[in-house]
């Protein structure tokens, strides 16, 4: 992707299947409901993410892949996702 241009300006933003995510009561020794959605770049070019996190980062009790990668610390950074791609 090193020669793909990428897309900088602020119009150009992430589409989401959904527009939010509800979990209702956790209870110990239940498993716990799992919930995925999916983010489009519907741009003619590329986009770099500078970071994902959790609002409460490390403390969150949420636990989230990015790309098939665990946010360590309740964050991530530097992703790319290609025009076109989800």
């Amino acid at each position: 992707m090193d020669e793909e241009e990428f897309v900088s300006s602020p119009q150009d933003v992430l589409a989401f299947s959904v527009d939010s995510v509800d979990f209702d009561t956790l209870i110990a020794g239940e498993l716990s409901h799992t919930q995925t959605f999916q983010v489009y770049n519907h741009n003619k070019a590329a986009l770099r993410i500078k970071s994902v996190s959790l609002q409460q980062g490390a403390s969150s009790i949420f636990r989230v892949n990015v790309d098939g990668t665990a946010l360590i610390n309740g964050t991530a950074t530097d992703f790319q996702l290609r025009s076109g791609d989800s």
